[in-house]
């Protein structure tokens, strides 16, 4: 008589996504959607290749960066021609909050945390299925040390497909291939912040 596969634990299947989004490479472009509002407040997208990550929040015509670099983490702003960067912290450390966007965590410390699995609760939330050109995903619904709590989406490739807080939503509308790594070069040579 055959056997049915004993599925996989909500946080097993959770950490093994998790590793493989550390890991993965690509281009995921998101709504930024805040809770109770209409229009998305900002277009995000995220730049992921190898350890190096960049992260592009745009609204009102201007754009935010933050982006690693071998010298540390730079924050930049951008507004039609007019192009700014700071060199916010050194080499490994966290960008200050001032600087600090936050969704860069979703792809860092997020993922690295569900990897790990400790001190986490993770139940299992659907899945979401493949439409406009997006990737089916597994969702859990994930709380405990290091990350904010919510439900979290991610592609078997371990690429956030959607994130939900009580603050918002963060919704993938373009998943593309990996960026170049020209993509982490500051548009404008950083300045040390003042100390």
């Amino acid at each position: 008589m055959p056997t049915t596969p004993t599925p996989t634990p909500a946080d097993e299947r959770a950490a093994d996504l998790a590793a493989a989004g550390l890991a993965a490479e690509y281009t995921a472009t998101y709504a930024l959607q805040r809770a109770g509002a209409g229009d998305p407040a900002a277009t995000v997208t995220i730049y992921k290749l190898g350890a190096s990550y960049r992260v592009d929040v745009a609204r009102g015509g201007a754009t935010s960066m933050l982006m690693s670099t071998a010298e540390g983490p730079v924050s930049c702003q951008v507004r039609g021609s007019r192009r700014t960067c700071l060199r916010v912290a050194g080499p490994g450390e966290r960008p200050p909050r001032l600087f600090d966007p936050g969704v860069q965590r979703l792809v860092t410390d997020v993922l690295e945390a569900v990897s790990r699995g400790d001190d986490l609760t993770v139940e299992g939330a659907g899945t979401l299925t493949a439409s406009d050109g997006r990737p089916p995903a597994t969702c859990f619904r994930i709380n405990g040390e290091g990350i904010d709590p919510g439900e979290y989406c991610l592609t078997e490739e371990g690429v956030p497909r959607r994130a939900t807080f009580g603050s918002g939503t963060l919704e993938l509308t373009e998943l593309a291939p990996a960026p170049a790594q020209s993509v982490f070069r500051p548009p404008v040579r950083p300045t040390p912040l003042p100390t």
